[in-house]
This record gives C-alpha cells, structure tokens and sequence, in this order.
C-alpha cells in the first residue's frame, strides 16, 4: 500500500497513468508504481512543498518549497536548485523540457530555462496571485 509517515501536501500523476508522484511533510517526495503500490524511488525534498510537477515524460520534477526554493531534478540527482521571490503554487514544463513555468504568490508566472535555473522571462499576469499554470 502507498502509506506515508505523515500528511501528503501534493499528488502529480506521471506518465500513461501506471505512476504518480507524492510529496510528504516528512520531507521525501516519493515516485510511486500504481501497479504493485510500492514507491520505486524516494528522494529528499527542500521543506515543505507548495507545488510540484513533472515533464510530459516524467523524466524531471519540479519541487516548490514553501521556503520559496525551487529545485528541478531527476528521480537519481538534483539538477537545479533556484531562489525564488515568491511561494509558488504550480509548476508546468513546457513539452521539449527546455523551460518550466512556475506560478508564483507575487501575481507572476516565471520561466525558468532547466539547463541553467537561470530565469528567461518574468510575466505580470494578474493583479492576484496566480493559482495555476498548464
């Protein structure tokens, strides 16, 4: 069974659906086989997550930290770790995994290359913080 050691903050399915992706307050984000319900890798997490997404074919995770970091990774090493100005609330990457997209609490959405984590563009989208990016 897929039990956690504590409250689970986010939930991102992968792939064709066969796996999903969990974050826990014990500070582990696990990748998780729906088929046999065992995690098949479990790696750490920078605190509690805000938000979090995957590549189209899962091969790289973006993990929001409510401290405002954001770390892009593979399931076996961190790839990037970037200060963000704001709590993000969603992350989204664009499907040649060249960008990633991250809502932020600032009433942005920034797009953050994954190659370096350095920041391509900053977009003032609302006058609220924005919630969700796809």
């Amino acid at each position: 069974s897929m039990v956690h050691p504590d409250a689970v903050t986010a939930f991102y399915p992968l792939g064709n659906g066969d796996k999903i992706l969990t974050a826990c307050n014990d500070k582990q984000a696990r990748i998780w086989n729906l088929t046999n319900t065992q995690a098949e890798k479990t790696f750490p997490i920078p605190s509690a997550l805000s938000a979090i997404g995957a590549s189209n074919d899962a091969t790289l995770f973006g993990l929001a930290g409510a401290d405002k970091s954001f770390v892009i990774r593979s399931a076996d090493k961190e790839l990037q770790k970037v200060a963000l100005p704001a709590v993000a609330s969603s992350v989204s990457f664009n499907p040649n995994n060249q960008q990633v997209a991250v809502a932020l609490a600032d009433n942005s959405v920034r797009l953050i290359k994954i190659a370096d984590g350095k920041e391509e563009k900053k977009l003032d989208v609302a006058s609220t913080p924005v919630t969700f990016v796809s």
